[in-house]
């Protein structure tokens, strides 16, 4: 708390999500078919500003908020022996 109503923070996170794929994939003039395993990791990084309205320390107190950071991403395609991965970061 920096005053009665005003707060900072931060918020990091990793997010993980998967799929699974069986069929045919094209790209450009190759195509392959079998099992295609994707993964995508994010790791979000923020700093964070609130106002809370009302008094603290009872059940319900709200707040108007922002955040402001950065998310790096890194996804990976594995089929077969072979594997892609991409990086990449973005500004929020």
């Amino acid at each position: 708390m920096i005053s009665p109503n005003i707060s900072t923070g931060y918020n990091l996170g990793w997010n993980v999500f998967n799929e699974k794929l069986t069929g045919e994939f094209t790209q450009d003039t190759k195509t392959l078919s079998g099992t295609q395993l994707r993964y995508l990791n994010s790791f979000p990084m923020m700093v964070e500003g609130r106002y809370h309205i009302g008094e603290l320390g009872t059940t319900t107190t709200p707040y108007f908020g922002f955040g402001v950071g950065t998310i790096y991403s890194e996804k990976r395609t594995e089929m077969g022996v072979f594997v892609s991965t991409t990086n990449s970061g973005s500004l929020d």
